[in-house]
């Protein structure tokens, strides 16, 4: 069982803080938040094993628009950027020249 570095205290289930330089416990976790200490984020896409991460870890905005913080990998981010731009061409907010919408009853506005 491994001790929190907080508490030196042993516990089952710990938390990563790299910037700690270890793990804490669930206890002394809130402790550091309010000491406006937080955990360094782990790149999103690391999650499924078989991703390659590389340069340092930043948070950015979700390009939904939801608002969400998205914690990505420099390289991860370069390829959600890009990915983003692919679909913003594919599918442009404004219709194009040649967009109709008497053919096939279609609009462009969301509204259906």
């Amino acid at each position: 069982m491994e001790a929190c570095v907080e508490c030196c205290k042993p516990h089952t289930e710990l938390v990563n803080w790299p910037s700690l330089r270890g793990k804490v416990c669930p206890v002394c976790e809130p402790k550091l938040y309010t000491a406006h200490l937080k955990p360094e984020p782990e790149c999103i896409r690391s999650y499924d094993g078989g991703a390659t991460c590389d340069g340092p870890v930043t948070y950015r905005q979700s390009y939904a628009g939801t608002g969400l913080q998205i914690a990505e990998c420099a390289k991860h981010q370069v390829e959600a950027c890009e990915r983003e731009q692919g679909l913003r061409r594919r599918y442009p907010e404004l219709a194009p020249a040649d967009f109709d919408p008497l053919y096939a009853g279609e609009s462009w506005d969301g509204d259906y």
